[in-house]
């Protein structure tokens, strides 16, 4: 929580959010041991004068010193990986899925090496991935052709706690948005459909290993983060899909294109007392369903 950034402020919400019961403003100076020494405070003074306007958004927390990993593999339109799959059928009724999965995991439960990760489903006719140059690479089924590591190996706060080992973040959360779109062309196509489900089930060979998914992931949750360590075949992860699906149902002799669009955003956050909630990764998913239908004969085949 974070203190007020204007208006009326008084001594009992400095002992809220700081749980403190001093009564005495001069014992929340910056570092004095109440009040951390962080750039959050900055305008909290260390000696002298204070008042409590000086404590105007200042909290009882510190920041986590970790960049974001922002799509660390990505196209020149900033998309860490893209997948297409394009159906034509000439009975009538096409149906076309495309579905990227990704995969958050701990190989340790430390937080230096917490990853993230994403593969293609299935062989689609279009999938991609992009490393930081821009340059594209295929996006293969069942391995880790596109994957990303948090960076260093002691990553360090700015009042000096070592977050690496024993001091671990206590939860996680994915969240994710999606910017839709769909259309078809006259006639009777249909159900241009986006989703995201979590997995049901494993899927195996990830990475290279025999693990699987056992956890799925619910939108934007807080997830307790694993006390203990992984081996490289059996570590804590878990994952989502996300799908898009286009279906036609046209008995003309005229094809009908129905397409389906997705664009993911998704983040993962950690969060421990007395830090700030910080955002460690955020990457960009496309998926894209064609779906076309046509009937050489003309009417309902029988």
């Amino acid at each position: 929580m974070t203190l007020q950034t204007s208006g009326n402020i008084c001594i009992g919400d400095l002992k809220t959010e700081f749980g403190s019961s001093a009564n005495c403003l001069t014992s929340y100076y910056r570092g004095g041991g109440i009040v951390p020494d962080s750039s959050t405070n900055s305008g909290v003074p260390t000696s002298g004068n204070i008042c409590l306007t000086d404590f105007y958004g200042a909290a009882n927390a510190i920041a986590m010193n970790v960049g974001v990993i922002t799509n660390v593999r990505q196209s020149s339109s900033g998309l860490g990986a893209y997948v297409e799959n394009s159906t034509t059928e000439s009975d009538g009724d096409a149906d076309a899925n495309a579905i990227i999965d990704f995969g958050y995991h701990f190989y340790s439960p430390f937080f230096t090496y917490a990853r993230g990760a994403i593969k293609a489903a299935t062989n689609y006719s279009n999938r991609q991935w992009w490393n930081q140059f821009g340059s594209s690479n295929t996006l293969n089924y069942g391995t880790s052709s596109a994957s990303w590591t948090s960076t260093g190996s002691a990553e360090t706060d700015p009042a000096g706690n070592n977050l690496s080992t024993s001091n671990v973040p206590d939860y996680f959360k994915v969240k994710w948005s999606v910017n839709t779109s769909g259309s078809s062309t006259s006639g009777s196509g249909r159900a241009v459909v986006v989703t995201a489900t979590d997995y049901s089930g494993g899927r195996s060979t990830f990475l290279g290993t025999a693990a699987t998914y056992s956890n799925g992931l619910t939108n934007d949750t807080w997830i307790a983060h694993p006390t203990t360590a992984g081996s490289s075949t059996s570590f804590p992860q878990y994952g989502i899909s996300f799908r898009s699906s286009a279906s036609v149902l046209n008995y003309n002799t005229s094809p009908i294109t129905a397409t389906a669009r997705g664009v993911w955003t998704v983040e993962v956050w950690w969060r421990k007392s007395g830090f700030f909630d910080t955002k460690i990764m955020e990457h960009t998913f496309e998926t894209k369903a064609i779906a076309t239908a046509y009937n050489p004969f003309g009417g309902p085949i029988p």
